[in-house]
């Protein structure tokens, strides 16, 4: 008579497989976060923020990088915690954090006041959470675009 497979040690194998799976993918999210903070780290960290308000008060740090081209915008840290205490307030259900959009005009914003005549180009991507990266090109009188 051959083996035969009881349905507990089949439900077993797959609940071990499963577990193997999602344990995977959380120690690759954890690489993949602590690589954005290196990367934060490295790019941007001897630049100092500048704060910046939006017409609307809305307040956000600026990091601006023209010799690469490159500027990430995040919300001030008063208003990060905000929103995370309305958040977590509500479990969740009400969530103001600036999407990608908002942040795409304040960078747009921020160039503008610097009176550089700059131009976002690509897509923008969140870098850490609610902390965006953008590339940017400007021009200068006379010249070619340049970052």
């Amino acid at each position: 008579m051959g083996r035969r497979l009881s349905l507990a040690k089949v439900t077993s194998d797959a609940k071990y497989r499963a577990m193997k799976a999602a344990l995977a993918l959380m120690l690759a999210g954890g690489l993949s976060a602590c690589a954005s903070v290196d990367y934060v780290v490295t790019t941007y960290g001897s630049i100092p923020a500048d704060s910046f308000a939006l017409p609307d008060g809305a307040r956000y740090r600026v990091f601006d990088r023209p010799d690469i081209g490159k500027i990430m915008t995040t919300p001030s840290i008063r208003a990060t915690v905000t929103t995370g205490v309305v958040s977590q307030a509500t479990l969740g259900l009400v969530d103001d954090t600036p999407n990608v959009v908002h942040h795409r005009i304040v960078a747009e914003a921020y160039l503008a006041s610097r009176g550089r005549t700059c131009s976002l180009v690509g897509a923008s991507r969140e870098v850490l959470t609610t902390q965006f990266e953008h590339d940017y090109t400007c021009v200068v009188p006379g010249s070619v675009r340049q970052p």
